[in-house]
Protein backbone atom coordinates (compact mmCIF):
# COMPACT_ATOMS: atom_id res chain seq x y z
CA UNK A 1 0.00 0.00 0.00
CA UNK A 2 2.75 2.44 0.93
CA UNK A 3 4.72 1.62 -2.21
CA UNK A 4 1.77 2.20 -4.54
CA UNK A 5 0.53 5.28 -2.70
CA UNK A 6 3.88 7.05 -2.61
CA UNK A 7 4.85 5.82 -6.05
CA UNK A 8 1.75 7.32 -7.65
CA UNK A 9 2.17 10.52 -5.68
CA UNK A 10 5.69 11.13 -6.93
CA UNK A 11 5.09 9.85 -10.45
CA UNK A 12 2.23 12.32 -10.93
CA UNK A 13 4.85 14.90 -11.93
CA UNK A 14 5.97 12.74 -14.90
CA UNK A 15 2.66 12.05 -16.62
CA UNK A 16 3.26 14.23 -19.66
CA UNK A 17 1.65 17.40 -18.31
CA UNK A 18 3.00 20.21 -16.15
CA UNK A 19 4.69 18.72 -13.09
CA UNK A 20 3.06 21.33 -10.84
CA UNK A 21 -0.39 20.66 -12.30
CA UNK A 22 0.03 16.90 -12.11
CA UNK A 23 1.10 17.02 -8.47
CA UNK A 24 -1.74 19.41 -7.64
CA UNK A 25 -4.35 17.08 -9.18
CA UNK A 26 -2.78 14.11 -7.41
CA UNK A 27 -3.08 15.90 -4.08
CA UNK A 28 -6.59 17.22 -4.74
CA UNK A 29 -8.11 13.79 -5.46
CA UNK A 30 -7.08 12.59 -2.00
CA UNK A 31 -9.46 14.93 -0.17
CA UNK A 32 -12.74 13.36 -1.37
CA UNK A 33 -11.23 9.86 -1.35
CA UNK A 34 -10.81 9.91 2.43
CA UNK A 35 -14.44 10.85 3.01
CA UNK A 36 -15.60 8.17 0.57
CA UNK A 37 -13.41 5.55 2.25
CA UNK A 38 -14.57 6.48 5.77
CA UNK A 39 -18.24 6.42 4.79
CA UNK A 40 -18.26 3.09 2.99
CA UNK A 41 -16.05 1.23 5.44
CA UNK A 42 -18.45 2.07 8.27
CA UNK A 43 -21.45 0.83 6.28
CA UNK A 44 -20.17 -1.93 4.01
CA UNK A 45 -17.25 -3.24 6.02
CA UNK A 46 -13.50 -2.91 5.79
CA UNK A 47 -12.60 -6.01 3.77
CA UNK A 48 -14.77 -5.51 0.70
CA UNK A 49 -14.05 -1.78 0.49
CA UNK A 50 -10.33 -2.47 0.69
CA UNK A 51 -10.63 -5.09 -2.04
CA UNK A 52 -12.74 -2.84 -4.27
CA UNK A 53 -10.53 0.22 -3.98
CA UNK A 54 -7.28 -1.69 -4.47
CA UNK A 55 -8.61 -3.66 -7.45
CA UNK A 56 -10.22 -0.66 -9.14
CA UNK A 57 -7.12 1.46 -8.68
CA UNK A 58 -4.88 -1.34 -9.88
CA UNK A 59 -6.90 -2.04 -13.02
CA UNK A 60 -7.03 1.68 -13.78
CA UNK A 61 -3.24 1.95 -13.65
CA UNK A 62 -2.76 -1.24 -15.68
CA UNK A 63 -5.03 0.18 -18.40
CA UNK A 64 -2.42 2.90 -19.02
CA UNK A 65 -0.45 0.36 -21.04
CA UNK A 66 -3.23 0.32 -23.65
CA UNK A 67 -3.13 4.08 -24.24
CA UNK A 68 -1.50 4.81 -27.66
CA UNK A 69 1.68 6.85 -27.62
CA UNK A 70 0.12 9.53 -29.85
CA UNK A 71 -2.94 9.87 -27.62
CA UNK A 72 -3.52 12.87 -25.38
CA UNK A 73 -1.52 12.68 -22.13
CA UNK A 74 -4.70 13.56 -20.24
CA UNK A 75 -5.98 10.02 -20.84
CA UNK A 76 -3.03 8.65 -18.88
CA UNK A 77 -3.45 11.38 -16.28
CA UNK A 78 -7.13 10.48 -15.82
CA UNK A 79 -6.40 6.77 -15.42
CA UNK A 80 -3.54 7.46 -13.02
CA UNK A 81 -5.67 9.82 -10.93
CA UNK A 82 -8.45 7.24 -10.72
CA UNK A 83 -5.82 4.88 -9.36
CA UNK A 84 -4.58 7.53 -6.94
CA UNK A 85 -8.13 8.21 -5.74
CA UNK A 86 -8.71 4.52 -5.04
CA UNK A 87 -5.36 3.87 -3.36
CA UNK A 88 -5.84 6.94 -1.14
CA UNK A 89 -9.28 5.65 -0.13
CA UNK A 90 -7.77 2.27 0.70
CA UNK A 91 -5.09 4.03 2.75
CA UNK A 92 -7.85 5.55 4.88
CA UNK A 93 -9.23 2.05 5.46
CA UNK A 94 -6.06 0.04 5.99
CA UNK A 95 -4.87 1.81 9.14
CA UNK A 96 -8.24 1.30 10.85
CA UNK A 97 -8.55 -2.25 9.56
CA UNK A 98 -5.02 -3.29 10.57
CA UNK A 99 -5.47 -1.91 14.09
CA UNK A 100 -8.71 -3.82 14.53
CA UNK A 101 -7.16 -7.10 13.39
CA UNK A 102 -4.36 -6.89 15.97
CA UNK A 103 -5.04 -8.09 19.54
CA UNK A 104 -5.04 -5.28 22.08
CA UNK A 105 -2.05 -6.61 24.02
CA UNK A 106 0.25 -6.41 20.98
CA UNK A 107 -1.51 -3.76 18.90
CA UNK A 108 1.07 -1.00 19.30
CA UNK A 109 4.01 -3.34 18.61
CA UNK A 110 2.25 -4.95 15.64
CA UNK A 111 1.35 -1.59 14.10
CA UNK A 112 4.96 -0.46 14.56
CA UNK A 113 6.25 -3.56 12.76
CA UNK A 114 3.68 -3.07 10.00
CA UNK A 115 4.81 0.52 9.52
CA UNK A 116 8.43 -0.63 9.38
CA UNK A 117 7.62 -3.19 6.68
CA UNK A 118 5.66 -0.54 4.78
CA UNK A 119 8.71 1.70 4.98
CA UNK A 120 10.59 -0.80 2.83
CA UNK A 121 8.29 0.23 0.00
CA UNK A 122 9.56 3.79 0.39
CA UNK A 123 13.01 2.49 -0.54
CA UNK A 124 11.75 0.59 -3.58
CA UNK A 125 9.34 2.96 -5.31
CA UNK A 126 12.03 5.40 -6.55
CA UNK A 127 13.59 2.53 -8.48
CA UNK A 128 10.20 1.62 -9.94
CA UNK A 129 9.55 5.22 -10.96
CA UNK A 130 12.97 5.32 -12.63
CA UNK A 131 11.76 2.60 -15.02
CA UNK A 132 9.70 5.34 -16.67
CA UNK A 133 12.88 6.24 -18.56
CA UNK A 134 12.59 2.90 -20.35
CA UNK A 135 8.85 2.99 -21.01
CA UNK A 136 6.60 5.76 -19.77
CA UNK A 137 3.71 3.62 -18.51
CA UNK A 138 5.85 0.84 -17.01
CA UNK A 139 5.83 2.21 -13.42
CA UNK A 140 2.05 2.58 -13.55
CA UNK A 141 1.63 -1.01 -14.73
CA UNK A 142 3.91 -2.33 -11.97
CA UNK A 143 2.17 -0.34 -9.25
CA UNK A 144 -1.24 -1.30 -10.65
CA UNK A 145 -0.28 -4.98 -10.52
CA UNK A 146 0.90 -4.67 -6.92
CA UNK A 147 -2.33 -2.87 -6.01
CA UNK A 148 -4.45 -5.64 -7.55
CA UNK A 149 -2.46 -8.29 -5.68
CA UNK A 150 -3.00 -6.39 -2.43
CA UNK A 151 -6.74 -6.21 -3.12
CA UNK A 152 -6.95 -9.97 -3.66
CA UNK A 153 -4.94 -10.59 -0.47
CA UNK A 154 -7.42 -8.45 1.49
CA UNK A 155 -10.18 -10.97 0.74
CA UNK A 156 -8.42 -13.54 2.91
CA UNK A 157 -8.64 -11.35 6.02
CA UNK A 158 -11.66 -11.61 8.37
CA UNK A 159 -14.16 -8.77 8.58
CA UNK A 160 -14.00 -6.59 11.71
CA UNK A 161 -17.07 -4.38 11.28
CA UNK A 162 -19.66 -5.03 14.03
CA UNK A 163 -17.43 -7.77 15.48
CA UNK A 164 -16.01 -8.26 18.95
CA UNK A 165 -12.36 -7.32 18.44
CA UNK A 166 -9.63 -9.53 19.96
CA UNK A 167 -8.11 -8.39 23.23
CA UNK A 168 -5.77 -11.28 24.05
CA UNK A 169 -3.53 -13.46 21.93
CA UNK A 170 -5.96 -16.34 22.41
CA UNK A 171 -8.81 -14.24 21.07
CA UNK A 172 -6.61 -13.13 18.19
CA UNK A 173 -5.96 -16.74 17.21
CA UNK A 174 -9.66 -17.57 17.37
CA UNK A 175 -10.77 -14.39 15.58
CA UNK A 176 -12.18 -15.18 12.16
CA UNK A 177 -12.06 -18.94 12.71
CA UNK A 178 -15.47 -19.31 11.04
CA UNK A 179 -14.68 -16.72 8.40
CA UNK A 180 -15.91 -17.31 4.85
CA UNK A 181 -14.28 -15.53 1.95
CA UNK A 182 -17.60 -14.59 0.30
CA UNK A 183 -19.26 -13.44 3.53
CA UNK A 184 -20.53 -9.90 4.08
CA UNK A 185 -20.72 -7.99 7.38
CA UNK A 186 -24.03 -8.18 9.22
CA UNK A 187 -25.15 -5.99 12.09
CA UNK A 188 -25.77 -7.75 15.38
CA UNK A 189 -29.07 -7.29 17.22
CA UNK A 190 -29.85 -8.11 20.82
CA UNK A 191 -33.19 -9.71 21.66
CA UNK A 192 -35.16 -9.38 24.86
CA UNK A 193 -33.38 -12.41 26.34
CA UNK A 194 -29.98 -10.67 25.73
CA UNK A 195 -28.97 -13.20 23.08
CA UNK A 196 -27.29 -11.85 19.98
CA UNK A 197 -29.00 -12.62 16.69
CA UNK A 198 -27.81 -12.06 13.13
CA UNK A 199 -30.66 -12.19 10.62
CA UNK A 200 -32.69 -14.41 12.94
CA UNK A 201 -29.86 -16.84 13.76
CA UNK A 202 -28.70 -17.21 17.33
CA UNK A 203 -25.07 -16.11 17.21
CA UNK A 204 -24.44 -15.70 20.92
CA UNK A 205 -21.59 -18.19 21.07
CA UNK A 206 -19.93 -16.80 17.94
CA UNK A 207 -19.87 -13.17 19.02
CA UNK A 208 -19.17 -13.69 22.72
CA UNK A 209 -15.59 -12.97 23.74
CA UNK A 210 -13.41 -15.72 25.14
CA UNK A 211 -13.12 -13.79 28.41
CA UNK A 212 -16.90 -13.75 28.79
CA UNK A 213 -17.10 -17.47 28.06
CA UNK A 214 -14.36 -18.16 30.63
CA UNK A 215 -16.28 -16.24 33.29
CA UNK A 216 -19.36 -18.38 32.66
CA UNK A 217 -17.49 -21.61 33.41
CA UNK A 218 -17.41 -22.81 37.05
CA UNK A 219 -13.69 -23.69 36.88
CA UNK A 220 -12.72 -20.70 34.76
CA UNK A 221 -11.78 -22.91 31.80
CA UNK A 222 -13.32 -23.04 28.35
CA UNK A 223 -14.50 -26.52 27.54
CA UNK A 224 -14.26 -27.77 23.94
CA UNK A 225 -17.41 -27.56 21.85
CA UNK A 226 -17.78 -31.36 21.67
CA UNK A 227 -17.88 -31.54 25.49
CA UNK A 228 -20.54 -28.83 25.62
CA UNK A 229 -22.69 -30.78 23.18
CA UNK A 230 -22.19 -33.98 25.15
Amino acid sequence: YALVYNGLSFYSADLGVSSHLGFFISSAVEIPSYFVGWYFMDNWGRRWILFTTMMTGGISCICCMFVPLEASPWITVTLAMIGKFQIAASFAVIYVYAGELMPTVVRSEAMGISSFIAGIGLLIFPQINALGNIRHELPLVIMGTLSAIGGIAALFLPETLWKHLPNTLEEGEAFGAKFKICSCPQRRHESEDNNVYIDGIDDNEETMSLCDRRNQQPNGKIEPDWLEVA
